[in-house]
């Protein structure tokens, strides 16, 4: 598949619901130098202990896709990416003398790709699933002993996620700009 027929795949993907775009940046990086993408948000987590007043001391942590690339040139023309991705979510919620904090959901991937100029490459496979339960009922008849489950409401929802990264390197020479 070529990339105009990629990018017509995932329009048409997304126009029925089964895609969401999150991001869609460009930037140049030069040779052999990190580049660095965070789509995502800062959250306070707690980072340890104050020894002297015992308060808990809070940080300030980026969570959502980090996407790291080292680009290298080869002399054929094709280029060699060191890529790194991380994606990160909030977590459960835990307490910390009487605060709560969120613990921080971690998936990464890690590889080394070769492509030509002007390629599209795929990064997949960092998937999340999340079962969620909710109990819902009518106050003081929901919790008599059977006629109860009458006035109560039980649902399960699972929500699942995949993260996919699409990567189309072009050179840049110095002449071109």
């Amino acid at each position: 598949m070529n990339n105009l027929e990629l990018d017509i795949e995932i329009q048409a993907m997304e126009s029925r619901g089964k895609l969401k775009i999150i991001s869609k940046p460009s930037l140049q990086v030069v040779e052999n130098e990190n580049a660095e993408i965070l789509v995502g948000q800062q959250v306070p987590v707690a980072s340890g202990l104050d020894p002297e007043t015992g308060q808990v001391e809070v940080a300030q942590q980026d969570i959502g896709t980090k996407l790291n690339i080292i680009p290298q040139i080869t002399e054929d023309g094709n280029i060699v990416m060191l890529v790194q991705l991380e994606r990160s979510t909030i977590g459960d919620e835990v307490v910390i003398q009487g605060e709560p904090f969120f613990t921080i959901n971690k998936r990464n991937a890690s590889s080394q790709i070769r492509v030509r100029d002007g390629e599209t490459v795929v990064i997949g496979g960092l998937v999340t699933t999340d079962v969620r339960e909710t109990q819902q009922g009518v106050p003081f008849f929901s919790k008599i002993p059977l006629v109860g489950l009458l006035f109560r409401n039980k649902t399960e929802r699972q929500d699942f996620d995949e993260t996919m990264i699409f990567i189309t390197p072009n050179i840049v020479s110095s002449e071109s700009g």
